[in-house]
C-alpha cells in the first residue's frame, strides 16, 4: 500500500505563511451583512475594504483604481455578493475575469442565493468558489473566518 508523503493531508497553519499584507475587497450591499463581515475581519491582520450602496459599479472603478479610487491598493481576494444594486455580482464577476488586467484576482461568491443557476453561471465566468452565506449570526461569522483562513492563510495568492 503507498504512503502518503510526509505532512500530506494536514492543513498548513505555519505563521510565516499568513498573508498581512493582503487586501479584500468586499461587494456586498446589505448593510447588516457587510457589518459582520467588517465585524468578522476586525481582529485577523488582512485589511479589508467594504463597499456598500452601489457597490456594483463602485467595486469595479476601485479595481480599476478609477475615479475617486486612483490611489486604490491593488487588492488579493475579491468577496462578491450577487444581489447587489446598479451592477449585480454576476456582471461584477464578468467583467473582472474579461479585463486582462484583473482576471487572474481570486473572485469569491458569498451569496445568499441558493439558486442552483446561480452557482453554474458563477463557475462559467471563472469564479474561484461560491459559498453560501448561513443565516445565524454564529454561523455567518465562522463562514467568514474559515474564508479568511483559507485566502489568507492556506493559499499561496499572486503578488
Amino acid at each position: 500500500m503507498a504512503r502518503l508523503p510526509e505532512g500530506a493531508g494536514r492543513v498548513l497553519s505555519d505563521p510565516a505563511r499568513i498573508v498581512t499584507s493582503a487586501l479584500a475587497l468586499v461587494a456586498e450591499d446589505n448593510a447588516a451583512d457587510a457589518r459582520l463581515i467588517r465585524a468578522a475581519f476586525k481582529d485577523s491582520r488582512i485589511r479589508t475594504e467594504v463597499h456598500t450602496g452601489a457597490v456594483g459599479v463602485a467595486a469595479l472603478a476601485y479595481l480599476r483604481e478609477q475615479g475617486d479610487y486612483k490611489s486604490a491598493r491593488r487588492q488579493s481576494v475579491l468577496f462578491l455578493d450577487l444581489d447587489m444594486r446598479r451592477k449585480d455580482g454576476h456582471h461584477v464577476l464578468e467583467e473582472v475575469k474579461r479585463d486582462p488586467d484583473l482576471r487572474s484576482l481570486p473572485s469569491v461568491i458569498v451569496t445568499s442565493s441558493g439558486r442552483p443557476e446561480d452557482c453554474e453561471r458563477a463557475y462559467q465566468h471563472h469564479a474561484n468558489c461560491y459559498v453560501r452565506k448561513p443565516t445565524g449570526f454564529g454561523d455567518f461569522t465562522k463562514a467568514v473566518q474559515d474564508l479568511k483562513q483559507f485566502w489568507f492563510e492556506t493559499v499561496e495568492l499572486p503578488a
